[in-house]
C-alpha cells in the first residue's frame, strides 16, 4: 500500500496588535512505501508556536518537523499556527 497525505492548516486567532499568520509549508512526500520519514518545511509567516499532528497518533511542536511512519496507509496532516 502507498503512502497518502492529506494536509490541513489551522490557523490560530490574532490579537488587533499583531500581524496575522499565513500559513504555508512544503514537504517531501518520500518514499511510497512503509516505514518512510516526511521532512516537513515550513513557510509560514508571523507565526509564534506550531502544533502538528500527523494523523498517526504523534504530534510536533517543531517549527519544521520530520515524522517517520512505521505504517503505510493514508494520513490526515493538521497543524495549528
Amino acid at each position: 500500500m502507498l503512502l497518502r497525505y492529506i494536509v490541513i492548516l489551522v490557523l490560530g486567532t490574532c490579537l488587533a496588535s499583531c500581524s496575522k499568520p499565513v500559513a504555508g509549508f512544503i514537504f517531501d512526500p518520500g518514499p511510497e512505501e512503509a516505514p518512510a520519514e516526511i521532512n516537513f518545511q515550513n513557510e509560514s509567516k508571523n507565526a509564534i508556536t506550531y502544533r502538528w499532528d500527523f494523523g498517526d497518533g504523534n504530534t510536533s511542536s517543531d517549527v519544521s518537523p520530520t515524522h517517520r511512519y512505521l505504517q503505510s496507509g493514508n494520513y490526515e496532516i493538521t497543524t495549528l499556527l
